[in-house]
């Protein structure tokens, strides 16, 4: 009985997780002056040219009510800005100029 309990809490947590993740990564969830479109050397994905501190610091920066204290980004993003040099030269702290400092 208790397996079965835990099963079907187990479901329902993943079926939240599955509408959560659907809503929060549909683009017309947000209003249009609240979403940021990266084209050409911008993109993450392009490591010399893009900068993407100064894109989530004029994200803070701009049309918030209030300042968010987590970040949600599909893989794709993620497998981008996790490598990105410039966030990890953020986190790990290194000798050039790169970098962020945090709260």
């Amino acid at each position: 009985e208790a397996h079965a309990t835990m099963m079907l809490a187990d479901l329902m947590a993943n079926a939240r997780e599955v509408r959560v993740a659907a809503k929060v990564q549909t683009l017309d969830t947000y209003a249009p002056a609240r979403r940021i479109t990266l084209a050409g050397g911008s993109q993450f994905s392009d490591y010399a040219n893009s900068d993407p501190i100064a894109v989530i610091k004029a994200a803070l920066e701009s049309t918030l009510v209030y300042r968010p204290n987590t970040m949600v980004m599909g893989s794709a993003v993620w497998s981008k800005l996790s490598s990105h040099p410039a966030i990890v030269n953020a986190i790990r702290g290194n000798l050039t100029n790169k970098g962020i400092v945090t709260r």
